[in-house]
């Protein structure tokens, strides 16, 4: 029986691999190095249910494309956007001004997403309406009878264009 850890009462049995689709055993040493870990901590949780840090965890989702979710039930969302080290640098650094830029500037986006997905919906909205009054629309060009008769339409009464009108 293979030894998998348990925490929280959640069974994280499959992360080895998981994790195993995206590292090939002669490059194990190369992931070990971009992750902070030893080759030998990577065999383990390839092969013994060792399951990383929480830190180490987001490196590998970072280096993998894959979210952390999924890394450790198979569960959610398979791919994330991971943040990349450059953006945790500032955020973790003493660079306050950077720190704020970044959190600006990451509303702002939030603020344009949201936007963006009203536009969508009011899009989605309008061309559920046009569909809905397209051929009512064209059935009333068609028929416009003062008389409620359908087979009466405003040809039938004249106009300016015939010289003549017919009510």
């Amino acid at each position: 029986m293979k030894n998998t850890t348990k925490v929280d009462n959640t069974d994280y049995e499959g992360f080895g691999e998981r994790l195993a689709l995206f590292i090939e055993d002669r490059k194990k040493t190369a992931f070990a190095k971009k992750i902070g870990t030893t080759p030998w901590m990577v065999t383990k949780y390839l092969k013994h249910g060792a399951i990383p840090a929480g830190d180490t965890l987001h490196k590998i989702s970072v280096q993998i494309g894959k979210s952390m979710e999924w890394l450790m039930t198979g569960m959610g969302k398979d791919t994330t956007i991971a943040i990349p080290q450059d953006i945790l640098d500032i955020l973790e650094g003493k660079h306050e001004s950077l720190k704020r830029d970044l959190i600006l500037y990451a509303q702002k986006l939030k603020e344009r997403e949201a936007e963006i997905e009203e536009q969508r919906e009011i899009k989605a909205t309008l061309d559920e309406l046009k569909q809905q009054l397209g051929p009512k629309k064209e059935t009333e060009k068609n028929s416009h009878s003062q008389t409620g008769d359908p087979e009466e339409t405003d040809a039938d009464l004249g106009g300016p264009e015939t010289g003549t009108w017919g009510f």
